[in-house]
């Protein structure tokens, strides 16, 4: 009796195994697409890749084409990125300018004092024509003759003079 059990168990565990190989190839084959799918995908990459050549072919002949889209959405991001840059730079020349009011130096000393880079006008850095051209002494109030206005005291502007750090 003893002997028929191991008999049996041997051979559920072989068919058990034989089980688990089929379903493997089963599993295999339903996950493969069928020829209509295939053909399918193979039509749709065929025209990409006739897409792709002629676009390839016109690259490569010297002609870019640039539709007027993409132009437009392209001069549209630079004026935006522009605009922003230059308000950007507006504000920190103002922060520098009220720096600079009790500042014993010139601009160019403090930028380079306080990055150890020189700053973006001497490396005569723009984006086009500049608008303000005057800007920092038509904004820049004067504190001479300015009575009670001494180093680390509110001026009458409202804004302090800083001192140089030892």
């Amino acid at each position: 009796m003893d002997s028929k059990i191991s008999d049996i168990t041997r051979k559920v565990a072989e068919l058990e195994q034989s089980n688990k190989t089929l379903e493997s190839e089963a599993k295999a084959l339903t996950s493969t697409p069928t020829t209509e799918e295939a053909d399918k995908q193979l039509a749709q990459l065929t025209e990409e890749l006739d897409i792709l050549q002629k676009k390839l072919e016109g690259l490569s002949s010297g002609t870019v084409k640039v539709t007027a889209a993409d132009k437009e959405k392209a001069t549209n991001t630079r004026t935006k990125l522009v605009r922003e840059w230059r308000k950007r730079k507006r504000m920190a020349n103002d922060i520098i300018d009220a720096i600079l009011e009790g500042y014993p130096k010139s601009k160019k000393q403090l930028m380079v004092s306080a990055s150890g880079y020189s700053c973006a006008a001497s490396l005569s850095l723009s984006l086009g024509r500049s608008r303000h051209r005057n800007r920092r002494t038509a904004q820049r109030p004067s504190t001479r003759g300015v009575t009670g206005a001494s180093p680390g005291q509110p001026s009458s502007t409202g804004t302090a003079h800083l001192t140089q750090p030892s």
